[in-house]
């Protein structure tokens, strides 16, 4: 049996629940009873993303900047994106309607639409 590594891009890695997620994947050794595709241990390599609030191993980038996110994705490959960035406060959102708008509706889809480009090259 083998050994897999699952490389994880995670968004928002410095809110509270990218934070959480960031820390529960990095370093983690998954066994599985049963092996899938003779594969019977997976390791996570992840790339956490922030756009302030950048400290440790967290890459600050803005997720309105669709070509930085394209050269990002091309850059680490990730197998996996998990998108935790998000405007969530109501005041935030009632201030800035059209910046919250790109980052939870725009940035969303950008996102997306590069991972299923992405997953149809790796075919």
């Amino acid at each position: 049996m083998s050994l897999k590594k699952i490389k994880v891009l995670i968004t928002g890695a410095s809110g509270l629940l990218g934070r959480q997620i960031l820390d529960y994947l990095e370093n983690k050794n998954l066994q599985l009873e049963k092996p899938v595709d003779n594969v019977e241990n997976y390791v996570f390599e992840c790339l956490g993303l922030c756009h302030s609030r950048a400290k440790n191993k967290l890459r600050p980038i803005d997720l309105n900047n669709f070509g930085q996110i394209d050269d990002l994705i091309q850059e680490f490959k990730p197998d996996v994106i998990i998108h935790a960035a998000a405007v969530r406060k109501v005041e935030s959102v009632e201030n800035d309607f059209e910046g919250a708008l790109k980052l939870n509706k725009d940035a969303t889809e950008h996102l997306a639409k590069i991972a299923g480009l992405h997953t149809k090259q790796a075919s």
